[in-house]
């Protein structure tokens, strides 16, 4: 086997054996925290050095809400009851898994950096959360309160601005001075509320069932967001991934939960959001840097996104430096 097709068998694809890590690992780094019996919160950072495979085996049911910062991968699942899997991971990419049994292998390419967050349920954690509100969650999940625990269930979406904002909030912690289980037990709650509405939402013909062509999506998300100053038009999208304009837009939807316009301008949003705190260009050439020629259009976008006028946040900003 050669250094590219590195290969390790664990029982938790969050845990490889120290020796595999020094060996054939770039960097592994796991963060864990347990917000109370039955709920943690878990990051994963990690790079191959060149290219490489994590195996995995849950042998009870498991719970977990996904969602990938960075990094590309494929993930080749087994589940009884679906067909075997196979699907992109890659960065902004979201989801929910109830699995009575799996299996599987994540193969990441090249020295690609991977970085995810998971929220663990244990299920009577999850039967009381949802206790009094189990209308609200999708078909196969309200089955768990029956004790009927072999239905699987896979749904995955795109990830919204809010839920961005969410992460990049655990990421960078609580501030000095707020109660740490306060902090990562509200954040991690409001993801649970958000995933919940998007998967409610999902059609239930469609909730074990992967976007046919996920990876074309997928590939046109990024060619839509390598420059947010000159994106391409929807048609020209529409012919470099090889779909359709309604199959596109239908594909967008399922997978991010928004049209393709939508998501440029939660894109243009986030990473204006971005240059008002990591640099000093002021608004008109911010504007411009995320494809916004008329100012006054940016402003109002901007306002409606984040609830103040990036004139004023940029002051606010700007001051407390």
């Amino acid at each position: 086997m050669t250094a590219a097709e590195a290969y390790v068998q664990i029982s938790n694809p969050l845990s490889p054996s120290p020796q595999f890590a020094q060996k054939k690992l770039l960097h592994y780094n796991r963060w864990e925290y347990v917000v109370q019996d039955g709920l943690k919160i878990s990051r994963l950072d990690f790079a191959f050095r060149e290219g490489g495979r994590l195996n995995y085996k849950n042998d009870g049911p498991s719970l977990n809400f996904g969602f990938i910062l960075s990094g590309n991968y494929i993930h080749h699942m087994t589940v009884p009851g679906l067909f075997d899997q196979k699907f992109a991971g890659s960065e902004g990419t979201s989801g929910i898994a109830y699995l009575p049994y799996s299996e599987g292998t994540l193969i990441i390419p090249g020295r690609d950096a991977v970085c995810v967050v998971h929220i663990h349920f244990s299920l009577p954690f999850f039967i009381d959360l949802f206790r009094k509100e189990k209308e609200s969650l999708p078909e196969r999940l309200k089955a768990i309160f029956s004790g009927t625990l072999n239905l699987p269930y896979v749904f995955l979406a795109g990830m919204t601005l809010k839920v961005w904002s969410l992460l990049d909030r655990l990421m960078k912690g609580p501030n000095v001075g707020v109660p740490s289980n306060l902090f990562y037990q509200g954040i991690a709650l409001e993801l649970i509320a958000e995933q919940v509405a998007r998967a409610k939402k999902c059609p239930q013909d469609q909730e074990t069932t992967l976007c046919d062509n996920q990876s074309k999506i997928i590939y046109a998300k990024d060619l839509l967001t390598q420059d947010l100053s000159s994106p391409p038009k929807l048609k020209q999208l529409s012919r470099k991934i090889g779909l359709n304009i309604n199959k596109l837009q239908q594909g967008f939807s399922l997978l991010y939960g928004v049209s393709v316009n939508k998501y440029l301008q939660q894109c243009r949003m986030k990473e204006a959001n971005r240059l008002f705190h990591e640099t000093d260009m002021n608004v008109g050439q911010i504007a411009a840097a995320v494809g916004y020629t008329n100012a006054s259009h940016f402003s109002s976008t901007y306002k409606r996104h984040f609830g103040i006028l990036p004139k004023n946040h940029m002051r606010h900003i700007r001051e407390r430096l």
